[in-house]
C-alpha cells in the first residue's frame, strides 16, 4: 500500500488550480436567501380584566351618597326585588353541595382547557412558520418533496384552528356556567332577602294595625275613664253640698229643740194616795151610780183626811208625755259630757269629716291610680340591678401583703 507524501499533494492541487482557468470553475458554496419569517403572535391570557365602575362598601356608600340618594337606591331595590319574577330560590342540598361541587369541577376544567388552548396556539404558529418557509424557497434537486410537505404541513394547520377553535368554544362555556352558576347563588340569596323582606312587611302592617287599634282604644278607654273621674267628682261634690246643708239643717234644728226644752216649765208630778178608813170596820161597798139622770147625791160621811206621809210615785207610762221624756233624755246625756253635748263641736267634726271624705278622696285615688298606671311602665328593679351589674367591671383582688420575718417593725 503505497503512502502518499501531504506535500505533494498540495502542490498537485495548486498546480491543477492554476491550470484550469477561471471561466472554467464553478463555485463549491453559494450564498443562501434568507427565508420570511412571521411576526410573533400575542400572547394568550385568560386573566379577568376589572371593569371601571366599581361598587361602594358600606362605609365609602354613606360618606358618598347623601340621604335622598340612599333613599332612591333602597327604593329602587326594595321595588325591584318585591315582584315576584325576581324569586327565584335553589334548595340547600343544591345550595352546599351540588353548586360547589360543579364549581370545582368547572374551574378545573377551564384551567386544563386554556393549558390546551396555548399549546395549541404555539403548535399552530410553528406551522404557519414552517409554511412560509416552504413556500418561500427555491425549487430544486432537493426539493423534489416540497408538495406533498407543504400539503402536510397545511393539513396539520387546519386540523390545529378547528381544535383551537373547539377549546375556544368550551372555554366560552365553561366561563358562562360558572357565571350562571355565580348568579344563581345571588340570585338565590336576594330572593330570600326579598322573602324575609316582604315577611317584615306583613308583620309590620299587622303590628302597626294593632297599634293603631291599640292607640285608639286606649284613647277610648282613657275619656271613659276621664268621664268617669269628672262624673265622680261631680257626684262627691254634690254629696259634700248636701252634707254641709244637713249640717246647718241638723243645727237648727238643735237649737229650736234646746230652746223648746229650756223653755217649757216642767209640771208636777202626779201623786196617787190611798186613804185609810177612819173607823176599824170596813165601809160599805159604794152603790153604782144609776144611769138615768138624777140629783147629785152628797155622801153623809165626812171627807177623809191626806195622810202625812208621802205616798211613793208610780211610774208615767210613755205614752202619756212622751215628748217631754226624750227632751229630759236629751238633757241629760248633754250634762253627762257626749259628743253631742255641743252643736257647734259637732257641727265643726263632721265638717271635718265631710272635708277628707268626697272630693279629696277621689283625687287621691285619681292621683294613685295615675300613679300606678306610670309605674307599670317602668322596667322592674331586678332587671334594671341586672343590667347595672353587668355592665360593671369586675372588682379586682386585693393584693395581699407579704410579712417579712426580718421586718424592723416587728418585735
Amino acid at each position: 500500500m503505497s503512502t502518499k507524501n501531504p506535500h505533494c499533494l498540495s502542490l498537485r492541487l495548486i498546480q491543477r488550480t492554476n491550470s484550469v482557468s477561471p471561466s472554467n470553475v464553478s463555485p463549491i458554496s453559494r450564498p443562501i436567501a434568507r427565508s420570511p419569517t412571521l411576526p410573533p403572535p400575542p400572547k394568550v391570557s385568560f386573566d379577568s380584566e376589572a371593569v371601571k365602575w366599581k361598587g361602594l362598601p358600606l362605609e365609602a356608600a354613606l360618606w358618598t351618597f347623601d340621604s335622598a340618594e340612599l333613599q332612591s337606591i333602597v327604593s329602587r331595590a326594595i321595588r325591584s326585588s318585591a315582584q315576584e319574577s325576581f324569586i327565584r330560590l335553589v334548595s340547600i342540598d343544591n345550595l352546599d353541595k351540588a353548586l360547589p361541587a360543579e364549581l370545582d369541577r368547572l374551574d378545573a376544567l377551564k384551567a386544563v382547557t386554556q393549558s390546551k388552548y396555548r399549546f395549541n396556539t404555539h403548535r399552530r404558529t410553528m406551522l404557519l412558520q414552517a409554511l412560509l418557509s416552504f413556500s418561500g424557497a427555491g425549487t430544486g434537486k432537493e426539493k423534489d418533496g416540497g408538495a406533498s410537505l407543504v400539503a402536510t404541513v397545511a393539513s396539520q394547520l387546519s386540523d390545529i384552528s378547528a381544535e383551537c377553535d373547539s377549546l375556544a368554544e368550551q372555554l366560552v362555556r365553561i366561563t358562562d356556567q360558572i357565571g350562571q352558576i355565580r348568579k344563581l347563588v345571588d340570585v338565590h340569596w336576594g330572593s330570600a332577602l326579598a322573602i324575609a323582606l316582604r315577611k317584615l312587611n306583613g308583620s309590620y302592617g299587622k303590628r302597626t294595625k294593632d297599634l293603631l287599634d291599640a292607640r285608639a282604644r286606649i284613647t277610648q278607654l282613657e275619656a271613659e275613664l276621664e268621664d268617669s273621674w269628672k262624673e265622680a267628682e261631680k257626684l262627691a261634690r254634690e254629696l259634700d253640698e248636701l252634707d254641709d246643708h244637713d249640717i246647718d239643717f241638723d243645727e237648727d234644728a238643735g237649737v229650736i229643740r234646746r230652746a223648746q226644752i229650756v223653755s217649757l216649765p216642767r209640771s208636777p208630778p202626779v201623786t196617787v194616795m190611798n186613804i185609810p178608813p177612819l173607823s176599824p170596820t170596813p165601809s160599805p161597798p159604794v152603790p153604782k151610780t144609776p144611769t138615768t139622770s138624777s140629783p147629785s147625791v152628797f155622801p153623809l160621811s165626812p171627807p177623809p183626811l191626806l195622810s202625812e206621809k208621802p205616798l211613793p210615785v208610780k211610774a208615767i207610762p210613755e205614752d202619756v208625755i212622751p215628748e217631754e221624756i226624750t227632751e229630759e233624755a236629751e238633757v241629760e246625756t248633754m250634762k253627762k259630757g257626749d259628743d253631742r253635748a255641743s252643736i257647734r263641736s259637732a257641727k265643726s267634726a263632721r265638717i271635718r269629716i265631710a272635708d277628707h271624705t268626697r272630693v279629696e278622696m277621689i283625687s287621691a285615688a285619681r292621683r294613685r291610680s295615675l300613679r300606678a298606671s306610670m309605674g307599670s311602665l317602668r322596667l322592674p328593679r331586678s332587671l334594671s340591678l341586672r343590667s347595672n351589674k353587668s355592665s360593671r367591671h369586675p372588682p379586682l383582688p386585693a393584693i395581699p401583703k407579704e410579712r417579712h420575718a426580718n421586718s424592723p417593725n416587728e418585735h
